[in-house]
């Protein structure tokens, strides 16, 4: 039996949100504030303004960039097991997934997370603070 699915939003307006993103993406664009996706972006079509890092994306490169994309993924925990599957009509709980910035303990001061730069140190803190919760919870 197929899971019931609750839909609030009508075709057409989830049609109209879709269409007025876009429009937003191609101006006044989006704010991107790391080079290499500037780049790329650039690269793919986009008018990019390197002084302000915002990027007006053109509909033709929004609407392949969607058609290309994964429609359904997982994540996997250390072993191997698949443990989160997003995509269909999979419902999942993952607070802090898009973080782009952290908390320095030391300075506390917020800073932007260094894409492929991970410390092991604040790895270390994230793992300990994830395990004392589930002994809380």
């Amino acid at each position: 039996m197929p899971n019931p699915k609750i839909s609030f939003l009508s075709p057409d307006f989830v049609e109209m949100i879709i269409a007025e993103a876009i429009d937003v993406l191609m101006n006044p664009g989006v704010k991107v504030q790391n080079l290499a996706a500037l780049s790329l972006l650039a690269d793919s079509g986009a008018q990019v303004d390197h002084d302000l890092q915002i990027a007006k994306i053109p509909k033709e490169t929004i609407l392949k960039a969607l058609d290309t994309a994964i429609s359904e993924f997982y994540l996997y925990d250390l072993i191997g097991n698949p443990v989160v599957h997003y995509g269909s009509d999979s419902v999942s709980f993952n607070p802090g997934s898009a973080a782009i910035t952290v908390l320095d303990s030391q300075t506390l001061k917020h800073r932007l997370i260094q894409v492929r730069q991970p410390l092991l140190s604040l790895t270390v803190k994230h793992l300990n603070i994830a395990h004392r919760l589930r002994l809380i919870l």
